[in-house]
């Protein structure tokens, strides 16, 4: 009895309805193998395979979720999911906010202050900086300064 592989029409349906190879071998009483083969030589494609993790690393991603907490729920690594949201080119929400930097300072205009300005200038923002008995003495020159 000939397979139902030689049917192009019928495996090309098969394919369509999302059937998998050994789904297919079943029904045909072949192996998997010949599946593929058959697959090959009338140069049926599948449509690609949805890699779920993915799509919710993405989306949890997009939401806010911090990429820790989203490979713990899916199950891979931090690298992983990073990669993961590159290759969808996510991007965060407008709203998104991140933690505190650590440095204020660089992030404002004014900071370094202009070289040259007396070092009593930069302690203006901390009152208890310059104090005496802090053991820090500016000098004339700016850029050398002695420890008491």
């Amino acid at each position: 009895m000939p397979s139902r592989l030689t049917d192009e029409a019928w495996l090309r349906e098969r394919v369509a309805a999302y059937a998998s190879n050994v789904e297919i071998a079943a029904e045909a009483g072949v192996t998997t193998r010949a599946v593929r083969y058959a697959l090959h030589r009338y140069n049926i494609e599948r449509a690609p395979r949805i890699d779920l993790a993915a799509v919710v690393a993405v989306a949890e991603y997009q939401a806010g979720t911090p990429l820790a907490d989203i490979a713990v729920k899916v199950n891979r690594g931090t690298r992983w999911v990073s990669k993961a949201v590159q290759a969808a080119g996510a991007q965060r929400p407008a709203n998104y906010r991140r933690r505190r930097p650590k440095y204020p300072q660089l992030g404002d205009a004014d900071w370094p202050p202009a070289v040259g300005a007396p070092l009593r200038t930069l302690g203006a923002a901390r009152p208890g900086l310059f104090s005496a008995g802090s053991g820090w003495q500016p000098q004339e020159n700016p850029q050398s300064c002695r420890i008491s």
